[in-house]
């Protein structure tokens, strides 16, 4: 028995549909991401693009550069994780019947 193409085809321009539609939410969709001590957040799209980084004004008082730097990217990598996260769940998992 061969697989029916036509409901394949159907399949595979559901499933684009979807990813479409996902990937416009994520656009749309903001995390966050906040450093250890949280005194550095990093806004960032649910693509995981930056959009901006808000430094508390405490951090300069001890003008401790490395700390700052680390507070930064803590930030940065909280964001992405959480937009990975987000992107796992609006994508789902994808999945293709050949039946």
């Amino acid at each position: 028995m061969q697989p029916d193409f036509t409901a394949l085809a159907e399949q595979a321009r559901q499933m684009q549909q979807r990813m479409v539609s996902a990937q416009k939410e994520l656009e749309q969709s903001v995390v966050t991401g906040n450093s250890a001590d949280g005194l550095v957040t990093v806004v960032a799209s649910g693509l995981g693009r930056t959009l901006a980084v808000r430094v508390e004004a405490a951090v300069f008082d001890g003008r401790d550069a490395p700390a700052l730097e680390t507070a930064i990217l803590q930030a940065i990598r909280a964001a992405a994780n959480n937009a990975e996260r987000l992107a796992a769940t609006r994508m789902g998992p994808i999945e293709i019947s050949l039946s």
